[in-house]
């Protein structure tokens, strides 16, 4: 297991409801495409770091399939990009989660469709 930690001490801007996509400039290995990425969010803030989270890749797939490519690209980034590519989660309805100073939010960012509202300084724990 190996991972890093980002601080973002700076405010977070609103961005559109998106599935994380890391490593996007070259296919992953093999043992890379097997592994799990798991982040862990935490607000360093006093304010709420205000989140919306959809479905989970799979489940985007099944639900909008007849705007999807009839087979999927063996990649997990290139599958994760499509749903951006083909604009299905700008509207997207999601589960809205405020989080309080210290709180912390844990995900597979590339599998979990998510929309940061507003937030302040966090740090992003990731493991994989």
């Amino acid at each position: 297991m190996c991972g890093n930690i980002t601080w973002r001490l700076s405010g977070t801007p609103a961005k559109l409801m998106h599935i994380a996509i890391f490593h996007e400039e070259h296919p992953l290995s093999a043992l890379q495409n097997s592994l799990h990425r798991i982040k862990l969010f935490i607000n360093l803030d006093s304010a709420l770091r205000v989140w919306r989270t959809f479905y989970m890749l799979p489940e985007i797939l099944a639900r909008y399939r007849h705007v999807q490519l009839r087979t999927l690209p063996p990649d997990r980034i290139a599958i994760a990009a499509m749903p951006a590519q083909t604009d299905l989660l700008k509207d997207a309805p999601g589960r809205r989660i405020a989080g309080p100073t210290l709180s912390a939010v844990a995900a597979n960012a590339e599998a979990v469709a998510h929309q940061v509202l507003c937030g302040k300084p966090m740090i992003a724990v990731e493991f994989h």
